[in-house]
């Protein structure tokens, strides 16, 4: 893959202004099926989803009990197959959310450890057959159907922090920030494990292609799932470890503290957008690939239209 100078600038800013940044910010922001409903969740585990320019909710997750408290945040959101729920890996639960309501259609918390210790999912992801499944952080995965149905649990020393499923959705993939591993979600038997080159801290799934992104601390590397070889790698700067697959090309975007660029399988950088006065918290692909939404630290939602960008 071709190398590539990926530095943005990093605008100043008032330290007040930093400081108030730290506190807030839009931390995760998913598109429906529908490519019209959104949802939107910052760091104080507030929920915003919209059709169009209609607020359908906005409804506040959080916990009150004393044990959850300190920990709690949404560490995942995703839209159900056909756009009816949305499912939240919240506090020590998850949850599904009836997307035109807001009220919660079922919902999962895992049985304390030694009776006492919380055990909260660390991350979610949808599968093109409709289920949902949950990575937790005492080394349990989870699966279920839309209807709430777990259809299938069990724990592994690699379990991930971070998961996708395959693109005909009978693999769960993951990592556990030392080695990208795949499991037969059905039978709980694992399939492949390939070491990492350096320490991971972002995953993303193609849904175009058997292909993984891996974000380490500088760099991005691709990996063909069929074949478990590598595919190519790309530098990248400082900022958060995201990384979002376009859903009808073979493109992805990731950012860099305060920038977002855009870049083909083969290396080649597409574009590139700066965001002012505001860091690049979380990114999002629209279901027709032609959209990027942005979640920034200013708890505002930047729209890149791909059409404009070329």
């Amino acid at each position: 893959m071709r190398n590539a100078d990926l530095t943005f600038v990093d605008t100043p800013a008032e330290p007040a202004r930093k400081l108030a940044n730290l506190r807030n910010g839009i931390n995760h922001v998913a598109y429906g099926p529908d490519g019209l409903t959104m949802a939107t969740a910052d760091v104080h585990m507030n929920v915003h989803v919209t059709r169009g320019s209609e607020l359908l909710y906005r409804r506040r997750f959080n916990v009150l009990e004393d044990k959850i408290r300190p920990t709690q945040r949404i560490r995942g959101m995703v839209f159900s197959r056909d756009g009816r729920l949305l499912y939240l890996a919240a506090a020590d639960r998850v949850i599904a959310v009836d997307v035109s309501t807001g009220d919660e259609v079922w919902s999962y918390r895992a049985p304390r450890s030694f009776g006492f210790l919380v055990i909260s999912p660390v991350s979610l992801a949808t599968s093109s057959t409709g289920d949902v499944a949950a990575a937790f952080d005492n080394g349990s995965l989870a699966v279920w159907d839309e209807g709430g149905l777990m259809k299938s649990l069990w724990h592994h020393n690699d379990a991930p922090r971070m998961i996708g499923f395959s693109v005909d959705g009978q693999t769960l993939i993951g990592t556990d920030s030392f080695s990208l591993t795949g499991w037969n979600w059905q039978t709980r038997k694992r399939t492949f494990k390939l070491p990492m080159p350096a320490r991971v801290y972002g995953l993303a799934l193609s849904s175009v292609a058997p292909v993984a992104a891996t974000r380490t601390l500088h760099g991005i590397h691709l990996w063909n799932l069929e074949t478990q070889q590598a595919i190519g790698a790309l530098p990248v700067g400082f900022g958060l470890p995201l990384v979002a697959f376009s859903p009808t090309e073979q493109v992805f975007a990731f950012a860099e503290r305060n920038g977002v660029m855009l870049v083909h399988f083969n290396g080649q950088v597409i574009d590139q957008r700066v965001v002012q006065d505001a860091a690049v918290l979380s990114l999002a692909f629209s279901i027709d690939g032609k959209d990027i939404a942005v979640g920034c630290s200013d708890n505002q939602v930047r729209h890149w239209v791909l059409n404009d960008a070329a």
